[in-house]
C-alpha cells in the first residue's frame, strides 16, 4: 500500500480564510492564512491608503525604516497572526471603526493598478462589504 501523507502544521491557525478584520478599537487584524499565504512574515511596517469615496482601505507592506507614516506590525506570540494600531489612520479619516467592525476579503492590486507609481502590491479591503 502506498501512502502520500503530509504533516498537519496549521498549529495556532484560527481560520483558514486570509481575511483583515476591522475592530471598534481602530486595529486591523492580519489573519495568520492571510499573513503566511501571501509571504508577509517577513515585514516588520505597513502604509496605509483610504479612498473615501469608494470607503477602501490599501495595506503596503515594507521593511524601509525611513518610510514616512508607517505603522509597525504587531506580531501575536501564539500565532503567525498580526494587527496595525492604526487609531490615527481611522482618527485622520473619520473613520468610525464600529460601524465596520468585520472580516472582510482582501484583493491584492499591483500599486500601479491603483495608481501609485512603485514597483509592488497591495491589499485592499472595501469597507462595508465584509464577508
Amino acid at each position: 500500500m502506498h501512502y502520500s501523507f503530509e504533516k498537519f502544521s496549521d498549529f495556532n491557525v484560527r481560520t483558514s480564510e486570509p481575511t483583515i478584520s476591522v475592530t471598534k478599537n481602530n486595529t486591523l487584524g492580519l489573519s495568520s492564512s492571510f499573513i503566511v499565504g501571501n509571504d508577509l512574515e517577513k515585514y516588520d511596517y505597513a502604509c496605509l491608503y483610504y479612498d473615501a469615496s469608494n470607503r477602501s482601505v490599501g495595506i503596503r507592506f515594507t521593511n524601509e525604516k525611513n518610510e514616512e507614516s508607517k505603522f509597525t506590525i504587531t506580531k501575536s506570540r501564539n500565532s503567525r497572526g498580526s494587527n496595525l494600531i492604526a487609531h490615527s489612520f481611522f482618527r485622520k479619516n473619520n473613520i468610525e471603526a464600529e460601524k465596520f467592525v468585520g472580516k472582510y476579503t482582501p484583493k491584492k492590486l499591483s500599486l500601479d493598478e491603483v495608481g501609485i507609481k512603485e514597483p509592488g502590491a497591495i491589499f485592499v479591503i472595501d469597507l462595508g462589504r465584509n464577508q
